[in-house]
Formats: C-alpha cells, sequence, structure tokens
C-alpha cells in the first residue's frame, strides 16, 4: 500500500472518540500531510558521491563538523573501511550492483548520512529526521528500555 493511499485510514482512525480521548493527537492531520507531501516527492535528493577520491574528501570534511557522538561512531569507522578497501574495492562494490540495491545502496546511504548531516544538507529536515531515530534508539531499541521485555513471537531473521 503507498503512503498516499494509507492517509485516509490513518485519517478514519484518528477521528475515532476512543482514539482522540487516549491521546493528544492534535498535530496528526499536519503530520499525515507532511508524510503525502513527502511521498509524492520526486527529489531524490544530492547526486551519488561515486568516485572514491572526491567522496573520501568529502567524508573527511564531514566527519570534522559531526557531534563527537556520530563522528567516532559512525564516519570515523566508514571512512575506515573505505579506506581499507581501497579504490579497486570500491569500484567493484559499484560494479557489483549496478542498479544500487544492495551493498552499493547500503554504502551510498551510509556515506549520504555522513555528507548531508556534516555539509548541511537540508538541514531542519536531516536534524528532525535524525532526532527521530535518536528517540527511536533511546526509547525504544536500546538494551537498557529492552530490559525485561519479551521478544517479537514472529520474528525475521531477514536483516532489513
Amino acid at each position: 500500500m503507498k503512503i498516499t493511499e494509507l492517509a485516509p485510514e490513518v485519517e478514519a482512525f484518528a477521528s475515532r472518540p476512543a482514539a482522540v480521548a487516549s491521546r493528544d493527537i492534535a498535530g496528526l492531520p499536519a503530520c499525515i500531510d507532511d508524510a503525502r507531501l513527502a511521498a509524492l516527492d520526486k527529489d531524490s535528493g544530492p547526486p551519488e558521491p561515486d568516485s572514491y577520491p572526491p567522496l573520501l574528501a568529502r567524508l573527511e570534511s564531514a566527519r570534522a563538523r559531526l557531534v563527537p557522538l556520530y563522528r567516532d561512531t559512525m564516519a570515523s569507522p566508514f571512512i575506515a573501511t573505505l579506506r581499507q578497501i581501497g579504490e579497486p574495492g570500491f569500484n567493484q562494490i559499484l560494479l557489483g550492483d549496478p542498479g544500487r540495491e544492495a551493498l552499493a545502496a547500503l554504502m551510498f546511504d551510509i556515506a549520504q548520512s555522513i555528507l548531508q548531516s556534516g555539509e548541511g544538507f537540508s538541514s531542519a529536515p536531516t536534524n528532525a529526521f535524525e532526532e527521530v531515530v535518536t528517540d527511536l534508539y533511546d526509547g525504544f531499541l536500546s538494551a537498557e528500555d529492552r530490559r525485561g521485555v519479551k521478544p517479537p513471537d514472529r520474528g525475521s531473521s531477514r536483516p532489513w
């Protein structure tokens, strides 16, 4: 189901008295509209940084502008991995995934997350996304918050 098809169902749920009584969802219509507009947006963001030397230089520069937590746990290990595989390994990944649906897609997603944050691309939406991810991790996925919580009955072995 596409997000544009989902919006009426979410609005119908939100208009139910029980949902309104139990939660403050005053901003839900704006959230739904924002999600709808994002789904319709055809801008795929900045181009793929698919040349090894300029990518490495941009990553090094962006890393210096990241907060220490992101720099130490995300950017530095990623840059170290790119240096370890070198330009031949980088090019091999690109050749092995011409549709950018597997390893090359993952590599570019990680690179873009560092570059977009470090270079200030669409800073308000990027910061908002980082906040959502941080809140999800801190409040739901962190080991400390999961203590005593029963694992799902039917988990998936898929890594994504």
